[in-house]
């Protein structure tokens, strides 16, 4: 057998030379094709990778961005962040805000704004205890009252609201609302300082039928409301 190996070895024939041939290029492209699957990803493919794992939306999927950081950042958090952030928004679901890493993303802030989503599409007040950061659910409960107070009118129901400084503002945005659906049977004198003036001009523009005396009143809601006035009519 060792003798038949030597002979072979030889290549002393057409044959036998075409064959060594044969294997020598199927070695080369063995060694080409190991040198290219192996090669290094540059920083650009690595990036792609990763947009295209978060594009795909499995978070699982962001452990092979493991190894990848670039400018002292770990691609499988910022994979994971992505994923995380757009499940609960293409979901409403507060639940998938616990993914993130709360470092480059505030899980919090997250799940408000997702609870604030809810709550404008009139979603109860129970929601907010779907939030696991207490922030996040005073801040839900708080749009909530807002929400109530407006729709329904009552300013009474802003002083539920738990953030003492957000009780201001509502109560404003409740007085408003009530001048624009009330003009005449609103007193201006509730108001102060620039509303109060605003609360004027919207009225007496109103009595006037000028468009353009609109434009003199500061607070976008009002104004807003009465450049709307004259496009009705």
């Amino acid at each position: 057998m060792l003798r038949s190996v030597k002979l072979f070895l030889t290549l002393d024939t057409p044959a036998k030379r075409g064959v060594a041939a044969a294997l020598l290029i199927a070695l080369l492209g063995g060694a080409y094709f190991l040198f290219f699957y192996k090669r290094e990803l540059n920083n650009e493919e690595k990036k792609e990778l990763v947009a295209r794992i978060i594009q795909k939306g499995n978070i699982d999927a962001c452990a092979r961005a493991k190894e990848i950081v670039l400018d002292g950042v770990n691609y499988e958090t910022v994979c994971r962040n992505n994923v995380a952030y757009q499940l609960a928004f293409k979901t409403l679901d507060p639940k998938y805000c616990k993914d993130l890493d709360n470092k480059l993303v505030s899980i919090e802030q997250c799940e408000a704004e997702i609870l604030l989503k809810k709550i404008n599409t009139g979603a109860d007040i129970a929601v907010c205890s779907g939030a696991s950061v207490q922030g996040a659910q005073t801040y839900c409960r708080g749009i909530y009252w807002f929400r109530e107070a407006i729709q329904k009118g009552n300013e009474a129901l802003c002083d539920t609201i738990e953030d003492v400084g957000s009780r201001a503002p509502c109560h404003e945005r409740v007085a408003i609302e009530g001048l624009i659906k009330n003009p005449s049977g609103t007193d201006c004198s509730r108001f102060s300082g620039s509303l109060a003036r605003d609360c004027e001009n919207f009225k007496s523009t109103l009595k006037s039928g000028s468009q353009n005396s609109c434009t003199l009143i500061g607070n976008e809601r009002i104004r807003s409301e009465c450049m709307g006035h004259f496009s009705k009519n």
